[in-house]
This record gives C-alpha cells, sequence and structure tokens, in this order.
C-alpha cells in the first residue's frame, strides 16, 4: 500500500523548556501545529506543558516537499493579534518524517524535537507522537453485551423515541461510572442534562420518526462502547481514553441539537448536513485504542468563521476594543470536578434548548458565581458555541463600565463571524463618532444592524456570558445601559442566549431585565442543596494538597481530622470565599496550618457577610504579628496603589506606582498578602471582590489601621502621575524612535498613566494643587498629549469640563479667570476632536498636522508646503475648477475602503491644476478654523496666567516660562515637534511617491509584524 493512500494522526503530546520546570511556569502555553503555513491543531493552554491532542491528514504527493512547524507559543493563532508570542518552534520535513516511519517499520513512533527561538537557540524540546493507518479501513465491530456492563448497545432501534431514550440512558450510565475520571464528569453531566432536556420536548414525543435522525441516534449511542476500559482502565491509556470520551460527548450534545433545531425549525434548518454527522459518529466508532482519540474537528450546523475580512477592516475592528479588556481568564478559577453538577446542569440544558433569551444567576458574594460563569463558558466553548464572555470586576472599573459593555460584545463577536466583523466595520467607517452616541443607539448600530444581516436562523444557540452585572458602574450609570438589555434585547436574532450573574445585594439588575418572565429565567445559588457538598470537595481538595506539599511537619496522613473537616464546611455556611481565603492562607509557608486551624474554629460562628468581614480581619492579625505597623504600612501602600486602578494593573505598572509614591517592594509584599489575589502566578494583579468590600468600608473593616481610604491614596497618586507625566511624553516624543521607547521599562507605566490621567484627576476634589497641575499640563503638553493619546483616552476630555466646573474649596482657593480660561482650552480641544475626517486611518495624521500647527517650534517653510501637500492630497481632497462658476474640471480621486488613496495624475493634469482655483471643502475649513481656535485660546490662557503674580498659578508659569526659555528646552520642543512633522512627511511621500501596490504591501507587512506605529 502506497503512503498516498494512509492516514497519519499526530499528537502533540508535551514539552520542556530549558532551566524551567513545568510545575513552576507561570504562564500556560499552547502548541500550534502547521504544514506550508496552513494551521492544522491549536492545542487548549496547558501550565504543565502537556497536551496529548490530535490531528490527522493524509500524506499527498504535493506534500513530499512540505515543512511541519509547530509553535510554543503564549497567544492563540489570531488575525487581530498585534504581535505573535512565540516562544519556541519545532521543525521536521515531511519527507524526513516518513523515512523514520519507514525505517523503524511500525505504525507508531514518537520524536523528540528541538524548539528554537527567533535567534536559532535551542530552548527545550517538544515530543510529538506519528501514527499511521490506512485511510480505508472500516471501523471494527462494538464489544458485546456481556462484556458492556452498564454500556448497553442493541440493533437499531425501531423509532427516535426509543433510540433517543437509549441514548439519555447510556449518558446517565456514563456520569455515573466515571467519578474517577474527573476530567470527563462534567461534559457529561451536561450532555446528559442536554439530551435528556430534547428527549422531553414535544418534538421528540409526537413527530421524532424521521429515519435519518434514528441512525444518527443509534450512530451516537454505539459511540460509548468502552465500558470494559472504564470498569479495568489501563492507566497508559487514561489520557487517550479521558480525550476519546470528551470528543464523543461533544458531537453527542451538537448531533442531538442538530436533530431537535431540524424538528423545530424545520423551513430553515441545514438537513443537508445528516450525512455529515453520521459519518463524523461513525468515525467515533473505532475502538482500538490507537483510535482513541478523535482526530476530526467537531462536525457542527454553525457556520464557519469565513475568511472575508480586509486590511481596510483592521482599524475599524481595533477600534471597537476597550484598553484593559482581559484577553485570557486565566486568573479566574472554574468549578473543581464533580462540584455545581446540577447547577450546571440545569443551567446549560436551558440555554442550549430554551427559546428564553436571559439565564440570571443570583447569588451572595463569593457563592461561586464567577467559577459557574467561566465553567459554562469553557462548555460552550469547546462545543464552538460561546459567541462573548465578558467579566466584569471591581478592580477594573473602567473597563466594566457600562459605556463599554456594548462594544465588549460587538468586539467578541467580530471573531465569532467574519461576516459581522465586516459589517460593523463599514458602520465604525461611515460614523467614527459611533462610540459617543447612547448606548441605545451604539446596540442598534453595532449590533442589531449588523447581525441581522448575516441569517443566523438556524445557526443554533450562542451563548454570551456576562458575569459580575452589580460590579458594572453605579447604580445610576448603568440604568441606560439595563434599559437596553430590557427593551431591545428580543432586536437581536433568537440564537444568542445571555448568561449573567449579579449579587442578590443589586435588586436594580433583576428588577429591570427581569420584567419580562417569558424571556427570562431566574436561578438562585442561595437555594442550592449541595452547596455544603461542594465546599467540603473544596476542602477535601486543598487540605490533600497541603498534607501532601507538608509532609515533614507531622500533619499526619488524616489531618485536620473528619471532625474539624466537618467543622469547616459547617462555618463556611455556603460561602465559597470564606473556605476558598482559609484554604488560600493555610496554603501560605508562613503560617501553622495546624494553628490556623484552630485560631478559625475557636471564633464565634458570625453569619452573612459578618463571617467575611471577621475572617479578613483573623488574616490581617495573622500576617501582621510582631511587625504590625511595618504590615500595615506595606499593607497601605501596595493595596492602596491596587484598589485606585482604573484597570486590572501589571506587575510592571503596578510596581512602578508604588515605588513612585512608597519605598515598598510590591514583590515582597504580593508573596506576603496572596490571599488578596485570585491569582498569586499571573502578570495582572487581580483582586478578589470580596477584599475590595471590606478592607474599603470603615465598617467592615474590622482594625480601622487596616482600612484603605482610597480617596487620599487616589489624590497622592495624581499628583505622582501630573509631576510625571508632561515631562514624560516630551521626553519619549522628542527620541527618533518614540514607539519603540515604549518598550523599555518604564513604558508599561507611561502607557498606563497616559490613558488614565484624566480619570485620576476628574475623582479628586479640584484644589489649588491639583488645578495648577493640570494648568501646567495643558501649557506645557497637553497638545503633545492630545496627538498621541488613544481615541478612548481622548473622549474622556469631557469630564474635565464637569471638573473644572466645580467650586474650589474655600481653604484652597484658585483664580476664576484661570479656570475659565482652561475650561476655553479644553473645548477648543473637543470642537478639533469633532473637526478631525471621518476616516479612522487618516484622523491620527490629522491629528500630528494639528499638533505642529499649534506649536510650530523649529518648523521651516519647505515643511509648511509639506503640509499644505498633506492637505491636499490626503487629508481633504479637493476639487480642481476653471472659474468662480466652481466648473469641475477634474476630481481628486477618493478614498476607497479606507487604505490609503493614491493620486497618479499625468503632468498635463498637474500644468491644469497649477493654473486654476482650488476649492476648500467645508471639512476642512473647520478643521482649520478649530486649530485657530486651540491656538489663540491657548495663548490667552498663558495671558491670564503671567498676569497672577501674586498668585500660586502665576508663580508656576514663571517658573515654566523660565524652563521654556532655556536652549535645552527649545531643543526638546523642536526635537518633539520634527517627530509629528516625520510621521506627516511621512504620509506625503507615501501618498505622492508610491504605487497603491507599493502602499497595501507595506501595510499588510506592518500589520504581519504587529508594528501599530508603522500601520
Amino acid at each position: 500500500m502506497s503512503s498516498d493512500e494512509r492516514k497519519y494522526r499526530f499528537t502533540v503530546i508535551s514539552a520542556t523548556l530549558n532551566n524551567i520546570a513545568p510545575s513552576t511556569h507561570r504562564k500556560p502555553l499552547k502548541a500550534i501545529l502547521w504544514i506550508n503555513d496552513s494551521l492544522c491543531l491549536e492545542t487548549q493552554r496547558s501550565p504543565d506543558l502537556h497536551w496529548n491532542e490530535s490531528t490527522t491528514m493524509v500524506s499527498q504527493t504535493t506534500l513530499k516537499n512540505a515543512s511541519i512547524k509547530c509553535d510554543l507559543s503564549a497567544r492563540s493563532h489570531s488575525f487581530f493579534s498585534s504581535k505573535k508570542i512565540k516562544l519556541g518552534r519545532a521543525e521536521i520535513s515531511w519527507s524526513s518524517l516518513e523515512a523514520e516511519m519507514n525505517r523503524q517499520q511500525g505504525d507508531r513512533i514518537e520524536l523528540d524535537l528541538s524548539l528554537t527561538n527567533n535567534n536559532s537557540k535551542v530552548v527545550g524540546s517538544l515530543r510529538l507522537s506519528v501514527s499511521s493507518h490506512p485511510s480505508g479501513l472500516s471501523a471494527s465491530p462494538p464489544v458485546s453485551p456481556q462484556e458492556a456492563s452498564s454500556f448497553i448497545y442493541s440493533p437499531l432501534a425501531p423509532t427516535g423515541l426509543t433510540a433517543c431514550q437509549r441514548l439519555v440512558n447510556t449518558l446517565y450510565n456514563l456520569k455515573k461510572s466515571i467519578r474517577n475520571m474527573s476530567k470527563i464528569h462534567g461534559v457529561a453531566c451536561v450532555a446528559w442534562s442536554i439530551v435528556d432536556t430534547v428527549a422531553k420536548a414535544p418534538p421528540f414525543q409526537s413527530v421524532m420518526d424521521d429515519h435519518r435522525a434514528v441512525e444518527l441516534l443509534v450512530a451516537l449511542d454505539t459511540c460509548y462502547d468502552f465500558s470494559e476500559y472504564v470498569r479495568q482502565p489501563d492507566h497508559r491509556k487514561t489520557e487517550q481514553l479521558a480525550s476519546r470520551i470528551i470528543e464523543i460527548l461533544r458531537q453527542t450534545i451538537e448531533g442531538v441539537l442538530f436533530i431537535n433545531e431540524c424538528l423545530n425549525n424545520p423551513k430553515h434548518a441545514k438537513t443537508e448536513l445528516y450525512p455529515a454527522f453520521l459519518k463524523r459518529a461513525n468515525l467515533l466508532k473505532r475502538s482500538e485504542a490507537e483510535y482513541w482519540v478523535a482526530s476530526d474537528v467537531l462536525t457542527t450546523y454553525k457556520a464557519a468563521r469565513g475568511d472575508f475580512v480586509t486590511i481596510a477592516d483592521v482599524p475599524a475592528i481595533r477600534s471597537i476594543s476597550v484598553r484593559g479588556r482581559s484577553s485570557t481568564m486565566s486568573y479566574l478559577s472554574s468549578c473543581l470536578p464533580e462540584t455545581r453538577s446540577g447547577i450546571l446542569e440545569d443551567i446549560c440544558a436551558w440555554l442550549a434548548t430554551s427559546t428564553g433569551r436571559i439565564c440570571l444567576v443570583r447569588g451572595a458574594a463569593g457563592s461561586g458565581k464567577t467559577a459557574i460563569a467561566l465553567t459554562i463558558a469553557d462548555l460552550f466553548r469547546s462545543q464552538e458555541r460561546l459567541a462573548a464572555q465578558i467579566f466584569l470586576a471591581k478592580d477594573t472599573p473602567s473597563p466594566s463600565s457600562p459605556e463599554y459593555l456594548i462594544r465588549h460584545l460587538a468586539y467578541h463577536l467580530t471573531e465569532l463571524y467574519d461576516r459581522y466583523a465586516c459589517s460593523v466595520a463599514a458602520a465604525i467607517r461611515a460614523n467614527p463618532d459611533v462610540y459617543q452616541e447612547s448606548l441605545a443607539a451604539q446596540f442598534n448600530k453595532l449590533l442589531v444592524k449588523p447581525l441581522s444581516e448575516l441569517r443566523l436562523e438556524s445557526e443554533g444557540p450562542l451563548i454570551i456570558v456576562i458575569d459580575g452585572l452589580d460590579q458594572c458602574g453605579t447604580v445610576e450609570s448603568r440604568k441606560p445601559l439595563l434599559s437596553v438589555l430590557r427593551d431591545q434585547i428580543d432586536l437581536l436574532p433568537p440564537v444568542f442566549r445571555f448568561l449573567i450573574t449579579t449579587r442578590n445585594t443589586a435588586p436594580d439588575v433583576a428588577a429591570n431585565i427581569g420584567s419580562n418572565p417569558q424571556k427570562i429565567v431566574i436561578r438562585d445559588l442561595e437555594s442550592d442543596p449541595n452547596a455544603d457538598r461542594d465546599i467540603a470537595a473544596l476542602f477535601d481538595r486543598a487540605l490533600s494538597a497541603i498534607r501532601n506539599s507538608r509532609r515533614g511537619e507531622h500533619l499526619g496522613l488524616s489531618w485536620p481530622g473528619d471532625q474539624r473537616s466537618r467543622d469547616l464546611v459547617r462555618r463556611a455556611e455556603r460561602s465559597f470565599v470564606w473556605a476558598w481565603t482559609v484554604c488560600k492562607v493555610l496554603d501560605m509557608e508562613t503560617v501553622d496550618p495546624d494553628a490556623w486551624i484552630s485560631t478559625v474554629l475557636e471564633r464565634d460562628a458570625l453569619h452573612g457577610h459578618a463571617a467575611i468581614d471577621d475572617l479578613y480581619g483573623q488574616v490581617a492579625e495573622l500576617l501582621g504579628g510582631d511587625q504590625k505597623e511595618e504590615r500595615v504600612a506595606e499593607f497601605q501602600a501596595t493595596f492602596g496603589v491596587l484598589l485606585c486602578a482604573e484597570e486590572a494593573m501589571n506587575l510592571r505598572v503596578a510596581g512602578d506606582l508604588i515605588a513612585r509614591t512608597s519605598d515598598v517592594s510590591l514583590f515582597k509584599t504580593s508573596r506576603r498578602f496572596e490571599f488578596a489575589m485570585t491569582d498569586t502566578w499571573s502578570e495582572t494583579l487581580h483582586l478578589h471582590p470580596s477584599f475590595c468590600d471590606v478592607f474599603t468600608n470603615r465598617d467592615r473593616c474590622v482594625d480601622p489601621c487596616w482600612y484603605i481610604d482610597t480617596p487620599s491614596h487616589r489624590y497622592q497618586q495624581t499628583v505622582t502621575i501630573l509631576d510625571y507625566l508632561p515631562g514624560e511624553i516630551q521626553r519619549i516624543l522628542s527620541t527618533p524612535h518614540h514607539f519603540a521607547a515604549l518598550d523599555d521599562s518604564d513604558g508599561a507605566f507611561f502607557n498606563y498613566a497616559n490613558c488614565y490621567w484624566i480619570d485620576y484627576v476628574t475623582k479628586c476634589p479640584p484644589d489649588q494643587t491639583l488645578r495648577t497641575k493640570v494648568l501646567y499640563f495643558i501649557l506645557y503638553g497637553f497638545a503633545d498629549w492630545f496627538a498621541v493619546a488613544d481615541n478612548d483616552s481622548r473622549r474622556r476630555i469631557g469630564l474635565l469640563i464637569g471638573w473644572f466646573e466645580q467650586p474650589c474649596p474655600r481653604e484652597s482657593p484658585f483664580s476664576p479667570l484661570v479656570t475659565a480660561a482652561m475650561l476655553t482650552v479644553v473645548h477648543a480641544y473637543l470642537e478639533l476632536e469633532k473637526a478631525l475626517p471621518g476616516d479612522i486611518q487618516i484622523r491620527q495624521i490629522a491629528r500630528n498636522l494639528a499638533r505642529v500647527r499649534i506649536d510650530p517650534c523649529g518648523v521651516s517653510e519647505s515643511d509648511m508646503e509639506t503640509l499644505l501637500e498633506v492637505e491636499r492630497r490626503f487629508i481633504f481632497p479637493r476639487a480642481v475648477t476653471e472659474d468662480s462658476n466652481q466648473k469641475v474640471i477634474r476630481e481628486t480621486p477618493q478614498r476607497s475602503t479606507g487604505l490609503i488613496a493614491t493620486h497618479d495624475r499625468d503632468e498635463k493634469d498637474f500644468e491644469e491644476a497649477e493654473t486654476d482655483e482650488v476649492v476648500v471643502s467645508e471639512e476642512e475649513k473647520i478643521f482649520k478654523k478649530c486649530v485657530e481656535r486651540v491656538v489663540d485660546v491657548q495663548k490667552q490662557l498663558e495671558d491670564a496666567v503671567a498676569g497672577l503674580e501674586d498668585d500660586a498659578a502665576g508663580d508656576e508659569y514663571q517658573a515654566w516660562e523660565l524652563a521654556m526659555s532655556q536652549a535645552s528646552a527649545m531643543k526638546l520642543r523642536q526635537n518633539v515637534t520634527g517627530t509629528f512633522m516625520r510621521d506627516v512627511k511621512r504620509v506625503g511621500e507615501s501618498t505622492m511617491q508610491l504605487s497603491e501596490e507599493d502602499i497595501l504591501h507595506m501595510y499588510q507587512e506592518a500589520m504581519r509584524i504587529g508594528a501599530d506605529d508603522e500601520i
């Protein structure tokens, strides 16, 4: 048999990195397998670098010279990723692989391939298994009923109802039989619940007589013929068995949902897919051990993503994304295996089969809402039916604000369907200011209209998970959002179902979105009868790990004993956060575990949030010890910064700001107080919501010295940011490669301060000190900041208006004349922002051009001519006229699809253009008028401040004027202006000298390497 007639299964087994033990590796990594640069397999992320995930491909003559590459990466393969993080690559040619197979004369080999980085240095190794088999081999027969135990296989059932009920029974027996394989148990429970719910629906009870559906149900049922391996598992094949069972369960869910769709929606159902589903089920029936890992992708009736996104769409799609949005939820914990089974079965079955819209899950703080939401999101992601997941939290107030929720949804959906991405990109290009419109208008323009064009009637359920809606702003600020969800959610295609979690202390959420009982179902975690059992499982898992890690401390094999374990469960009172915090402290190296349990159990039992308040008080007292004063200072300095953050800070940003406001080491304090962190190994520091609640509330904080006064901490940090930012903007922009300068150790903090300084300022009282520092910023670097800030940061300028309009404290007066002048400057910049051209790419060049005109320090006459040329050819295309009657001789080509337009004229055209009048568009007139307005009001502000000789603001201005008169300061300003001028010239040269093909090639190369500055 020739090699062309054989299939090859590639299994990515594991990897190792030099000098890094897998158990200590911080970030979960994934392996990405390529053949001739075509993506063939992308594994799940694994923290211990073990995957055992497979794909199958057929050897063909055209692949004889192909190369097989496997990347070890921390990020998914995505067209929209700004950079692709690759830690190493292993590579082998197809011909070498087949030669090795022939040499060993076996059907399966394992290869240890070297992982090399971009500098060809070996950084580790990757284990790859390759097995071959004839592509035409038929499936093996199932095992006999005597061997099958609880998994009964019989000939084809006479009716669909009988076949479906047999499948229900099979799944029920399976979930009862595999508790020793916890990786599978949750999927089996959900599969049984969905199939059981579908089987009880009227379509299955009455009209289930389609022979194709019956055949598919029986084929799926026979896939579960592996009871002998469950009863007597071969530990060498446990991973293969688990992978096979999970693949079968996933396909069972999708197959039953497909049959349900065909019965309920025969007009739009894709009944032509029955053969594909049946083929997939027959593939999964193979019982040979080497074929247990299913190689083919999940067969689904949901449309594929597609490949229609163009380069022109990318800037608009990127503009949807919100800074601080978590791209991964690795810092969150999902439900432990074999816990919350009843809740998960109930919710997943409702989401998959109901015609409703919203499943609202309510519970107290720490009752496990986020773990449930994350587990359900993971389950539906594996089914390729997760449309979006949004996790809102108190430690990310800016990205969790109500104004961004619709944008979060839109951005996730662009990754689901390319057709939607193109449609929403066109809507944004047509109206770049859509983000400033009301939430109702955004919902309609970014979601309803683009989705209505996709025809999703037969796509099946698509799940949107929104966790922590009560953490989304305040009761008052989220009213418009809740109104939109209540009134307009039915405008979305019916395939979308929402899972929303909220605390039961936020009644406004349920009162608003739960007003239509026909479209919403509410699940209350307080009524979960298995909560104590699940908390016992949490304690059992944690205490077992502590016993194993501290064997030298003589804890004993039965520590802490059955009675004390039961006492801990009883004291938890259904609060998972209470149990999690106790276990977190037990795991700290500086804590005596036996003494800590005794301390916890000796306290009087409390109820509700008083229990968690008291527990946090005990933890603080324990960690304070004999050095309480020093520990309190470290605690205040560290968490004062983290609790005032506008987004979850990474280690570099938090460490930098803490170092600028104190002499505390973040590394030491984060390890010492790790009980407050949701994940101590994450690069981003996330705080548990209950921790935020307790230590920022004076009434709930047991010991007042640990209370964190966030207003005073925020004020101190605002002063620090305003002292740092103006000069740093000038320093960075004065460097030849200013974007590269952001990658140094200070770049992360600069980006954070550059984005959120307005948020910090406007949340503080407008006293004389802050107003003076803001005044200095407006005079010194506001024009530079306006040119380089991102879109969302500039939209916050309007917040300064309300802050300036607040009265100054009586004890800290500020000149009303200067305040009015600053208000005028802010209004002028807002008008300039509105006057920018509509095209997203052109707006940035227009801002650079405006910055040069506002402060033309060191700009020559030739530079001014370049500005005019760029305006004429690129920013504001003009029409050339022959006389005063505005008769058009030739129009400048329009910008097409958002790409840089070229203006290809012959010499005759230029000669005519030089002698004709040029019509200035109304758009250009408004833009130039706004630029002139900024220059005028800026000068008025300088004059107003210069006249206040005895005022503190006047002294500040005089110091600034003296500094700016220095030769070095003048040189710095010239360098900054030169930076913006170079960007303008680069665009001018592109539009005047390069062809459209050249520009397109440059743009594609910039996209490939993730160079946003080049884009």
